[in-house]
């Protein structure tokens, strides 16, 4: 038996308003102006702690290296004419940069070149389109929050520990410690360099990957990973240049009127 349901007389059967179903709209569309400014601020948290990650596995892999390498804590060449160690970057082919002699990728058997090695000339403008580097790159180099970066990696080494033949055993640098002294960070995504100095700071480091109020992460030469402010970085580079360390302050005695 069928039992079938019929409406009371005078109930009447509708479905959503215009009204009701803007409503509705509007109250989805503010939930989600709500909580879209929290998901965008986990998601920067997460990839800042990815990079940290990164930069920890590195300085664990510069320890390992030094091992093997009389101290030295990333790859350098032979001294060039002004008596200092010539640096393993954009002069040399990708598979010789100091990421690939870290990190020691298993490179493909045939090198993603459309030249012979033979004709690589880093002072050619078109180095960088025959002589591709960012397919060579170790995903761990790669900030997840740098999108695309030039060259396909993300982290420079400070050129001043080379320039001054510091190696891992070192602990103290003049005034400061290893703790205030930097060994690598974040490179501007426009930038091909793979090293960093004072004098170019402002073009090769990105100072504000991880926000304006937070900076960005660096590794310092204890093998702590801390996120700064540009200018405390910038002072942290070259501790043997006493015009970049800001002189302590001497408290002022008021006068008596």
């Amino acid at each position: 038996m069928r039992i079938e349901r019929h409406q009371k007389p005078g109930q009447v059967s509708r479905g959503f308003s215009l009204v009701e179903l803007l409503v509705v709209i509007g109250i989805i569309a503010l939930l989600i102006s709500l909580l879209l400014p929290a998901l965008q601020r986990s998601r920067r948290q997460a990839n800042q702690v990815a990079c940290a990650s990164n930069l920890k596995q590195l300085a664990t892999l510069m320890q390992l290296y030094s091992n093997e390498s009389k101290g030295w804590l990333f790859p350098v060449g032979e001294r060039g004419i002004d008596g200092l160690p010539t640096t393993l970057g954009t002069n040399v082919m990708p598979h010789e940069r100091w990421p690939i002699g870290i990190y020691r990728p298993k490179l493909p058997s045939v090198l993603p070149y459309t030249k012979p090695q033979s004709a690589w000339n880093p002072g050619d403008p078109n180095a960088e389109t025959d002589f591709p580097a960012a397919s060579l790159m170790p995903r761990a180099i790669l900030c997840p929050e740098d999108i695309e970066p030039r060259e396909g990696h993300s982290y420079v080494v400070n050129q001043h520990l080379a320039d001054q033949n510091i190696r891992s055993n070192k602990v103290k640098f003049g005034t400061k410690t290893a703790s205030d002294v930097v060994l690598a960070g974040e490179k501007r995504s426009v930038e091909r360099d793979y090293y960093m100095e004072a004098g170019d700071f402002d073009r090769v480091v990105e100072k504000y990957r991880h926000g304006i109020s937070r900076g960005s992460n660096y590794l310092f030469f204890d093998t702590s990973v801390r996120t700064e402010l540009p200018e405390k970085a910038r002072e942290a580079l070259d501790p043997w240049d006493p015009n970049l360390q800001t002189p302590p302050t001497t408290p002022t005695t008021p006068t008596t009127p």
